[in-house]
């Protein structure tokens, strides 16, 4: 019933039919889209979990867009397509290998990618850190547990709500005018603590009363080691929902095609009631 798209992941249903001259299809257009419509809501069940973390909204959010569901695919009123655009879905739907982050990065082509004095590419990191939350707090906000491994420990939270806030060198910050950011472990406004884990060496704290913001900045550079992103295991939630929604579908497409042919011979005079 499906044929994955692994630039776009999606699922699609077509046919064909030779059918005497003449005859409508109707009821099979219409069930054709509701098909449609119900592997959509099967994947978009699946995908509202707890599965894909922090990545859900953006997920699901294209989903539920109006490009998801086309009918009529490629100008075929026989076939249905439901995709997910989402830049993650394809890793989330087949998973991808361990990889080192400076091998995959396209040094020079992306925009943030900078050239040091010594010849060699660079990109600076900002790295957001959560504020600290009790476990009661965190059930009732109902954080992910991606989210909980950005919280700041109880410690580091209260020495970084004590900072100055960060200004870039755009907002008249130390090092003066320009546009770049300062680096974090150099502000003025960064923190340093006794016994500070190295992850929140150098955070900085900007934003507004009431609406803070906490980052450390780190720099990647072509020759860095240690930036492995461990690998991902495939979800494989379109293949899921096409499988679970195909005894529906399956149902609703036979049905279909007994009303329209019940409709054309109806109409030639031959009987054939349901």
């Amino acid at each position: 019933m499906g044929d994955a798209y692994k630039q776009t992941v999606g699922y699609k249903i077509s046919g064909g039919f030779d059918a005497p001259e003449g005859m409508l299809f109707e009821h099979l257009h219409n069930a054709v889209q509701l098909a449609g419509n119900r592997i959509r809501d099967i994947w978009l069940s699946l995908a509202s979990g707890s599965a894909l973390d922090r990545m859900t909204g953006s997920y699901v959010n294209h989903l539920k867009s109006d490009g998801a569901i086309q009918y009529p695919l490629d100008g075929n009123e026989f076939a249905v397509g439901v995709f997910n655009n989402a830049k993650h879905a394809a890793p989330i739907e087949y998973g991808f290998a361990t990889f080192s982050l400076p091998q995959r990065i396209r040094w020079g082509q992306t925009s943030k990618s900078r050239m040091s004095k010594a010849g060699r590419w660079y990109i600076v990191i900002p790295l957001m850190h959560r504020a600290y939350a009790s476990k009661a707090k965190a059930k009732r906000d109902g954080l992910t547990p991606a989210t909980m491994k950005r919280m700041m420990p109880r410690n580091v939270h209260q020495a970084a709500k004590q900072l100055a806030f960060y200004r870039t060198r755009a907002q008249g910050g130390p090092s003066g005018p320009g546009p770049r950011r300062l680096s974090g472990r150099e502000s003025p406004g960064a923190l340093h603590m006794p016994g500070l884990h190295p992850h929140h060496e150098g955070l900085v704290k900007s934003g507004s009363p009431g609406h803070e913001n906490y980052t450390t900045f780190r720099v990647l550079t072509q020759d860095s080691k240690g930036w492995i992103i461990p690998g991902w295991p495939g979800k494989h939630l379109a293949a899921q929902a096409a499988e679970q929604a195909r005894p529906d579908v399956l149902r609703m497409l036979g049905e279909a095609v007994k009303r329209d042919v019940a409709a054309f011979l109806q109409n030639r005079g031959g009987g054939g009631g349901r």
